[in-house]
């Protein structure tokens, strides 16, 4: 759905929603009823406004017609009866199974057409049915790369398919095409220059946000939504989106700048917009809503690189409270690659006497204690613990809050 914000204006209507009910007050009964028919939001509210006084949606639009989709397939041509259908076939297929496409990879498909149209249908129709028959094939529904065991490397065109697909999720276009035609593809120099191509292509961000959702299992926002009543910036702000946005930025510019990759954990560089700025406290007027990107200064109580980023922390989270268990597995099979091994499938889960304890580091020390739990919690606790001085949504803070309202605080411990 549209989402409408603007700079200077709130994004909380509590105090709107009151004056509603103050308007359907009786004093006489002292009950919230309807005092008069026809009292709407509007009435009421107080702030910027937009009004909407008609709404108009037609399509699709052509620039040009015939469409450009057409064009690729059947050329100019307007009417069925002039569309060479072998021909448009031969288009069709070259672009869909991404490879070049000889008159018998489609006489099969041309006799089908050619078939419903002796058999009455009419030739658009038929054509049509021809194109849906292309566009069902497994060549064109998966990515076909031979027979490993006739062909143990693979042919340029299939090169181009994968380089295509893994950056842009998409079918190759002409210009890797024609590099896989004339060999640049098994040239160094052909290649490095094809894959900064590639990444500088806005297509890129469909390599940016996957990559980054199964390295950093992005995925995993959304699925433990924080609090709306904890957490109502969360999504006020529409944080989640911009976290994610935050993260697809940094790797996208560590990667098309070729920068060290020990920068994905040291740099002080991040991108924000300025909702975001305002939950990370870096927040400086002249900031123009767009995501752009900051240094993080020297006092600032983020951390550098990825550990900083509201998207990890907030993935790391279950949406109400925090562990350094969660993130310590979380460094330790995403950055790491050296994930905590299993409990022994023939020792039974042991929960420790946790009674008495206070703080999270001394809860944790109970299971330290217990053999069963110590060598994990060895490897994954430091790990953890540094993080736990930022809340469900990434937001610093140097104490735990507890009971009603969360007015009983217990200092962070994270050394």
């Amino acid at each position: 759905f549209p989402s409408i914000k603007w700079l200077n204006g709130g994004y909380r209507i509590k105090g709107t929603q009151r004056r509603i009910q103050e308007m359907y007050h009786t004093e006489k009964s002292g009950k919230f009823t309807p005092v008069s028919e026809g009292v709407f939001f509007s009435d009421v509210y107080q702030g910027p406004r937009i009004r909407v006084f008609g709404m108009q949606m037609s399509g699709p639009h052509y620039e040009e017609w015939p469409s450009r989709a057409q064009q690729e397939i059947v050329g100019d041509v307007t009417n069925s009866e002039q569309v060479d259908i072998q021909e448009s076939l031969i288009n069709l297929a070259t672009k869909a199974f991404r490879r070049p496409v000889q008159e018998a990879d489609v006489s099969h498909y041309e006799k089908f057409v050619k078939d419903k149209i002796r058999s009455g249908m009419e030739r658009a129709e038929a054509i049509k049915l021809g194109i849906t028959a292309v566009l069902s094939s497994p060549r064109f529904l998966f990515l076909d790369e031979g027979n490993s065991a006739r062909e143990k490397r693979l042919d340029p065109s299939q090169v181009a398919t994968r380089l295509s697909y893994a950056f842009w999720g998409s079918a190759p276009d002409s210009t890797i095409k024609e590099k896989a035609k004339n060999g640049d593809l098994w040239k160094i120099s052909g290649l490095d220059k094809e894959l900064k191509r590639l990444l500088d292509d806005p297509r890129a961000s469909y390599f940016n946000n996957r990559f980054t959702n199964l390295w950093l299992r992005l995925d995993k926002l959304g699925e433990m939504p924080p609090s709306p009543t904890l957490y109502r910036n969360y999504y006020d702000d529409y944080l989640e989106v911009a976290m994610r946005t935050e993260t697809e930025l940094v790797f996208s510019d560590i990667l098309r700048n070729n920068k060290p990759i020990k920068t994905f954990l040291l740099t002080d560089e991040t991108f924000v917009n300025d909702d975001l700025a305002k939950h990370y406290g870096i927040f400086k007027e002249g900031m123009n809503g767009k995501f752009r990107k900051v240094k993080l200064g020297p006092n600032s109580n983020r951390p550098k690189g990825l550990l900083s980023h509201g998207s990890i922390l907030t993935a790391s989270a279950d949406g109400i409270t925090t562990s350094p268990i969660y993130r310590g597995v979380w460094v330790l099979e995403s950055i790491l690659g050296t994930p905590a091994s299993p409990p022994p499938p023939d020792v039974p889960a042991i929960e420790p006497d946790t009674r008495g304890t206070k703080t999270i580091r001394e809860r944790l020390e109970k299971h330290r204690t217990a053999a069963s739990c110590s060598d994990c919690h060895a490897k994954i606790d430091p790990w953890g613990f540094p993080l736990e001085s930022f809340d469900p949504i990434g937001r610093y803070r140097s104490h735990y809050s507890y009971g009603p309202r969360g007015k009983d605080k217990v200092d962070i411990e994270t050394d």
